[in-house]
């Protein structure tokens, strides 16, 4: 709860000598580095450049944009929710053309 964790797995960045808050952004800052070595170092060279604050201090709540953004995140980083909403989109198309068949069926009547 003290990190506002949102997903597993998950990389919080602290201050080695002092405990305090760097990033809790480190997951996506490793995807980026891919193995390369070079673009590891310069990594760790920019986490040790940023200001480290105390943990009472540090902005947890992710600040990741606008909400629309934060919802496409979460639903293409859970599959689950893919599969969901394609449950529901097919669903709702077959209510639909059911609707259809029985409106027309009801208008050639008349």
């Amino acid at each position: 709860q003290t990190f506002q964790i949102r997903g597993i797995p998950s990389l919080i960045v602290l201050d080695g000598k002092s405990g305090n808050f760097i990033t809790s952004d480190g997951r996506n800052d490793v995807i980026g580095v891919r193995g390369d070595e070079a673009k590891g170092k310069e990594l760790v060279q920019i986490w040790k450049s940023k200001e480290a604050v105390p943990l009472h201090e540090a902005n947890l709540s992710g600040d990741q944009g606008p909400w629309y953004m934060v919802w496409l995140k979460n639903v293409l980083g859970n599959p689950i929710y893919l599969i969901g909403i394609y449950y529901m989109i097919k669903s709702a198309l077959a209510k639909l053309n059911e609707m259809g068949k029985v409106d027309s069926g009801e208008n050639q009547d008349l």
